[in-house]
C-alpha cells in the first residue's frame, strides 16, 4: 500500500461486527513489526463508512521530558 509517498507493507485485519439485524466489517493495515495502524476503515452507521489515513509520520511529543 502506498501512504506519504512510500510503498509499505501491511497486514490487512477485518474486524466483523454483527448485531441485530445488521452485519458489517471494520478494516485496518497495520505495520506488523510495530502495530501502527496507517489506515482503518471504520463502519460508523448503516451502509456508512470512515476512511483513516496516517497523513502524518508518527514522531514522539516533542514537549514531553
Amino acid at each position: 500500500m502506498q501512504i506519504l509517498g512510500r510503498t509499505r507493507e501491511l497486514l490487512h485485519v477485518r474486524e466483523r461486527l454483527s448485531g441485530s439485524g445488521w452485519k458489517r466489517d471494520n478494516h485496518y493495515w497495520v505495520d506488523p513489526a510495530t502495530g501502527f495502524i496507517w489506515k482503518s476503515l471504520q463502519a460508523i452507521a448503516p451502509d456508512t463508512h470512515l476512511e483513516i489515513i496516517q497523513l502524518k509520520p508518527y514522531a514522539p511529543d516533542l514537549r514531553s521530558p
